[in-house]
């Protein structure tokens, strides 16, 4: 690599003015960029054994002690200094570091499953491994195992071609429900970070994303009344769940005003234990979403005031109780085009014609016709001429998007499941062991190593990338509303004991405390 041979970027600094073009100019990878790359294919092998580790022991959030625990011990077998959990009260956070001094080159890794998914692989119709078990319906058995091997090939390859600077692979668990990064940034686990590097699994096509999101608040709202019996006494009872049904009441008429692009969606956590009983208790968890934070915490605002009013026309009592606020997507465009250069170098994943005519077989049993390529080997190339916050965004929420307003950030795509597979359901589940699945998976690592090289090489990238998230930063501001937002008990928030988990091992947590002798009591919340 030469210096200054994107010394365009460097003119990012006020991405408002300058214009960037779409396709930048390929420059050949360096022979230390291919022999991370080589790397990366034969730590293949170490990258399958962990996501399949991590498959075959589904944990939601906050309760991924086996997970988080293996790639802690990735991480450590190759070299790395792992400090456990990281913000006080989530002991699955953590973070390996490897190397010293600037700069400091971050990795995100998601390894939590979601409740209810569990699903046997390859199978084509609903089969459960264990009924009502989790299962790793949004991929994230390939985020961590990829994202943890990216890094630890970096490591190696700075080390053997004495390259200076730190390593650092940060364990983020809990990002469906909980979103723990929301946690963890405003106690400064990622404030030391020059860039971070993340990315997610999906039916491709391959490449960097340029796109953002939605801002989400989470949020629970508890009820309590007066219980008595429902038949011979029910005016001295006082019923939680009323108070609940008419603020969902309230929230109904409440939408007709609301900003078009807001999305408010719920389930009920608790609402009594039988129908001769007046509920003294029922609660919910909402979620609100909305592309702009600003407008989504004055709606939060008013769905507060709904849930007061209802508890008056009850006559119980009502608390809300924030879960996690996330933030928008931040896509730089000085990190989108050094990331796509990267890519389009190293290329998609390869797919067999087994490979595809299985693909082909996945679409049929979902009810989707048959296409020429089901785990495409499309790359992506982003529409640089549009500038945040007009980009394409999505339906959906991240907790990246709050550790993307701290540190640049870049985010990779490659192609994992075929193409229509739906996310957080059993049908992305049973491709989640596949040969297609894992091929996505150690592109992106080859894709992130790469990057992470091509900016140590060239500083002023690096600078650049910064440059434009100040000038961000300055023009949209950010004030994070998890300041002082304390993690919530598990059972508060799933309605459920952990031990009630179908097919969780039993004292996985205490072996898991005791094996890292982390301080403080056993579930610190």
């Amino acid at each position: 690599m030469k210096k200054g041979k994107r010394l365009s970027t460097l003119f990012a600094v006020c991405l408002f003015v300058v214009a960037f073009s779409v396709q930048p100019a390929l420059a050949q990878l360096s022979p230390v960029q291919q022999d991370a790359i080589d790397l990366v294919e034969t730590l293949g092998p170490d990258l399958r054994e962990v996501a399949t580790f991590l498959w075959e022991n589904p944990e939601i959030a906050t309760d991924e002690f086996l997970s988080a625990g293996r790639l802690i011990d990735y991480l450590e077998e190759n070299g790395f200094v792992v400090e456990k959990e990281v913000r006080k009260g989530l002991p699955t956070t953590f973070v390996g570091v490897w190397g010293s001094g600037k700069p400091v080159i971050g990795f995100l890794a998601e390894f939590d499953a979601l409740p209810g998914l569990s699903q046997k692989s390859g199978v084509l119709t609903k089969e459960p491994v264990i009924a009502g078990a989790p299962g790793q319906g949004c991929g994230h058995h390939l985020y961590g195992a990829t994202s943890t091997t990216a890094a630890i090939a970096l490591a190696k390859t700075m080390e053997k071609h004495g390259i200076t600077g730190t390593v650092k692979l940060y364990g983020t668990p809990g990002e469906e429900g909980y979103s723990c990064k929301a946690f963890m940034v405003p106690v400064g686990v990622f404030d030391d970070a020059d860039v971070m590097l993340s990315w997610h699994p999906g039916s491709g096509p391959n490449g960097v994303s340029y796109s953002s999101n939605k801002a989400r608040v989470s949020f629970v709202v508890k009820f309590m009344g007066t219980t008595s019996h429902a038949g011979s006494s029910p005016s001295s009872g006082r019923s939680a769940l009323d108070g609940y049904e008419l603020m969902n009441i309230g929230i109904q008429y409440m939408r007709e005003h609301m900003y078009s692009d807001t999305v408010i969606h719920n389930v009920v956590t608790a609402g009594g234990k039988a129908a001769n009983i007046v509920p003294d208790y029922a609660s919910a968890w909402y979620y609100i979403r909305q592309p702009s934070p600003v407008k989504m915490m004055e709606e939060f605002a008013w769905v507060k005031s709904i849930a007061k009013a209802a508890a008056t026309m009850s006559q119980t009592e009502v608390e809300v109780q924030i879960m996690s606020v996330t933030y928008d997507g931040l896509p730089l465009k000085a990190f989108v085009e050094i990331g796509t250069d990267i890519v389009q170098q190293v290329g998609p994943p390869s797919f067999t014609a087994e490979e595809q005519v299985r693909g082909n077989e996945i679409r049929k049993a979902f009810g989707l016709e048959p296409i020429e390529e089901p785990f495409t080997t499309e790359m992506k190339i982003p529409d640089l001429t549009r500038t945040y916050p007009d980009v394409q965004r999505s339906g959906s929420s991240a907790d990246t998007g709050n550790v993307g307003w701290k540190v640049p950030l870049l985010s990779f795509s490659a192609t994992n499941f075929a193409k229509g597979t739906r996310g957080h359901s059993w049908k992305q589940v049973l491709q989640g062991l596949s040969n297609p699945a894992m091929k996505g998976a150690i592109q992106v690592s080859k894709y992130m190593v790469a990057t992470a090289l091509e900016l140590l090489d060239n500083p002023e990238l690096i600078e650049a990338v910064k440059a434009e998230h100040n000038e961000c930063l300055d023009k949209f501001g950010f004030e994070d509303a998890m300041e002082g937002v304390e993690v919530v008990a598990f059972s508060d928030l799933y309605g459920i004991e952990r031990e009630t988990i179908p097919g969780r091992r039993p004292n996985k947590e205490k072996e898991y405390w005791e094996k890292y002798d982390l301080e403080g009591e056993l579930r610190v919340y």
